[in-house]
């Protein structure tokens, strides 16, 4: 479930390839999800997804964001932990209404 978040790192299957010239060359991996079709033209599986993607570096990066993130989480709700998360954290649905609301309004 987290195959296009790994995508073009390090240590996701694929080679690194280049496109342009020094200094203005970009890094790219290519991602084949899962439930693509796979260059032999197997079409058993065809909702998947097949894309090029940036160079994103090592996984632990990617991870350190997402566990960065999750601890600016519990920082909102005074939680230290994800347990203590769960029982604080209230998730409020807001309507196309709300939104609407909650946009800035012209002055006239």
């Amino acid at each position: 479930m987290v195959g296009s978040l790994l995508s073009g790192t390090k240590e996701s299957p694929g080679s690194i390839e280049k496109q342009g010239e020094w200094p203005n060359e970009k890094l790219f991996k290519k991602y084949r999800g899962s439930a693509s079709r796979d260059k032999k033209g197997n079409d058993k599986n065809v909702e998947g997804n097949h894309k090029v993607i940036p160079y994103k570096g090592k996984v632990r990066r990617i991870l350190s964001d997402v566990e960065h993130g999750i601890r600016s989480s519990c920082s909102y709700v005074g939680a230290s932990n994800l347990e203590e998360y769960r029982s604080l954290v209230e998730f409020v649905e807001v309507t196309n209404a709300g939104q609407v609301e909650a946009k800035p309004h012209l002055l006239n």
